[in-house]
């Protein structure tokens, strides 16, 4: 965008050198140094505003090169170029009334051609069409424009995309921080869950055994609404000191069902294709079912078990183990290690448990690291 704007400068003050010092190079002087300008301060700036901004200004320079040369000036391309670079952060119905002010404009430029306030051609119009340098200048100018309008619109639309992914990641977390409304845990167990799940995510990139067809950033996402069933459970149940009677446990294993319930109905309300909520509809199914089938709510075994939800299941446990609940204290991790291996091929798929323990002192760092910052922010 810069070095767009920078070669509009250099190639107005070739034809000051040659032509005299007119009122539209100081324009053109001045609107490029606001293309610079915004290139240095822009990412202060929401992108549609820059949108705007870049319509306005390129908008400027195109019809002020109309009005001083004509329709034979390089005008219609900066028109091109305002709304080409705009055209990717605005919104469409926006976008289509900024086509019609430039539509309305030219409609005033023509009347002001056929009144012969302007000349639709310089006077000379068939020895400049014919001449060498200005098919050189226009040639660079083309060249120039279309470079600025690809990086111009490859700049926004990388803003763009960023900025829908800060929303989305906002919307997902304000979706795990249901499950926490009336649980007994809190906010650190997401957290925590998330950093073991990236922890396995790239242990298993490097294994021969799993393919993966999803990203970290979408698994790290979606494991975090994994209890957000837990928002239909009675608190008397999530708050209880004790083991649960067995009617009691019927009851808090629909926390699953719930919780891809109310995810697949955000998926089919925002957008049903949606990758982070697609996982995180599986995982808030399958994460308590076991290797062995003994799990619920399907009983499923082995590979029937989405993966993301194995991987859910060693993050989970490993983390309630650890943690104090209303019903028991910490273990340690060595103690937690041991548990788990007694499940391993029952509750744990045996190959991905073999992963999870070359990565276990990670876990252990991410446990205490979080439990020490929890520490010295009381």
């Amino acid at each position: 965008m810069a070095l767009g704007a920078t070669l509009v400068m250099v190639l107005s003050s070739l034809r000051i050198a040659k032509e005299g010092l007119e009122p539209k190079f100081a324009i053109m002087w001045s609107l490029a140094f606001s293309i610079i300008s915004l290139k240095l301060a822009y990412k202060r700036l929401h992108p549609e505003v820059v949108g705007y901004i870049l319509y306005c200004v390129f908008s400027a320079m195109g019809f002020t090169a109309l009005l001083n040369d004509g329709l034979a000036s390089i005008g219609p391309i900066f028109l091109f170029l305002g709304l080409s670079t705009s055209a990717v952060v605005i919104r469409a119905k926006n976008f289509f009334i900024l086509v019609g002010l430039q539509c309305l404009a030219f409609m005033i430029l023509s009347l002001l051609v056929t009144s012969g306030k302007i000349a639709p051609m310089p006077s000379d119009a068939s020895n400049y069409m014919l001449s060498g340098r200005t098919w050189v200048f226009h040639g660079i100018i083309t060249a120039t424009g279309a470079a600025l309008s690809f990086y111009g619109s490859s700049i926004l639309g990388q803003w763009y995309r960023q900025n829908l992914t800060e929303t989305k990641n906002s919307f997902y977390s304000a979706i795990s921080i249901l499950s926490l409304a009336r649980d007994t845990e809190t906010g650190e167990h997401i957290t925590r869950v998330s950093y073991y799940a990236d922890i396995l995510y790239d242990a298993l990139c490097k294994s021969k055994f799993y393919e993966l067809d999803f990203s970290k950033s979408e698994l790290s996402q979606a494991v975090r609404l994994h209890d957000v069933g837990k928002i239909a459970i009675r608190d008397s149940l999530l708050k209880k000191p004790g083991k649960l009677t067995s009617s009691e446990f019927e009851e808090m294993k629909r926390h699953s069902e719930v919780g891809a319930d109310i995810i697949a109905s955000i998926r089919n309300q925002r957008d049903a294709s949606d990758r982070i909520l697609e996982l995180a509809e599986r995982i808030a199914l399958s994460h308590h079912e076991n290797w062995n089938g003994s799990g619920y709510p399907h009983s499923l075994s082995h590979e029937a078990i989405p993966l993301e939800a194995r991987i859910m299941a060693i993050a989970d446990v490993y983390d309630a183990l650890r943690s104090k609940r209303p019903y028991k204290n910490g273990f340690s991790h060595e103690q937690a290690l041991k548990i788990m291996t007694d499940m391993c091929g029952k509750k744990f798929d045996p190959a991905l448990f073999a992963v999870f323990l070359d990565v276990s002192d990670d876990f252990k760092d991410v446990y205490d690291s979080i439990l020490i910052l929890k520490a010295t922010q009381a």
